[in-house]
């Protein structure tokens, strides 16, 4: 299986606001990098809509978190 990201499976795993920042980016880089193949051969529009899918899913992820961070009163800066 091959992997799109450059992140391990425990950042994608973590419930912190700033590992799911993390994989928000990576989404967005291979969004760009999808977008940038658009009209060529090997641009894929399944791999497109999949990663539209995975960039709401872990954008709704990420301000939850953030959320509860803010909740829980954390300091950190999410």
């Amino acid at each position: 299986m091959s992997r799109f990201h450059r992140l391990s499976q425990e950042i994608i795993a973590s419930e912190t606001p700033q590992a799911a920042r993390r994989v928000v980016r990576e989404i967005e880089r291979a969004l760009r990098a999808e977008r940038a193949r658009r009209g060529h051969w090997t641009y894929d529009l399944n791999r497109h809509i999949a990663l539209l899918v995975a960039h709401r899913a872990e954008s709704a992820r990420l301000a939850r978190l953030r959320g509860a961070a803010i909740r829980s009163g954390g300091a950190e800066k999410a």
